[in-house]
């Protein structure tokens, strides 16, 4: 699994992510918070392959729940909500990503680093 592949399905979880109506931006903003803290424990490995896996696993484990809680919203959003969405977190989303691709793109051909991201593709 490549890296760009994660990030692109991380953007689509936010983006696209089902949001109840009512509780729209609150649960934007859960997402949007899972995703820098992502960034923030895959920056934290500095380049090291095997410690960016372990680091990963471990966002994986804490926050799984939150994720599949989040995720599964997900047919739940009209076009017009998915559009909204995009219009007002997109900014941030593309700076999130960038800093996820950023840091793990040393690690893009370590397998223990990839089989991390399946992981968390997984929940």
């Amino acid at each position: 699994m490549r890296v760009r592949s994660v990030l692109v399905f991380l953007a689509f979880v936010v983006l696209g992510a089902p949001i109840a109506r009512a509780d729209m931006a609150a649960d934007a903003e859960k997402l949007i918070g899972l995703l820098e803290k992502l960034a923030k424990t895959v920056e934290a490995a500095k380049g090291n392959c095997d410690k960016m896996a372990k680091n990963i696993t471990k966002f994986v484990d804490a926050n799984s729940a939150a994720m599949k809680e989040l995720g599964a919203k997900l047919d739940k959003l009209t076009p017009e909500e998915k559009e909204t969405l995009k219009k007002n977190y997109g900014e941030r989303i593309n700076a999130v990503q960038a800093r996820i691709a950023n840091a793990a793109v040393a690690c893009k051909d370590h397998p223990k680093a990839q089989e991390a991201f399946k992981k968390l593709i997984a929940k």
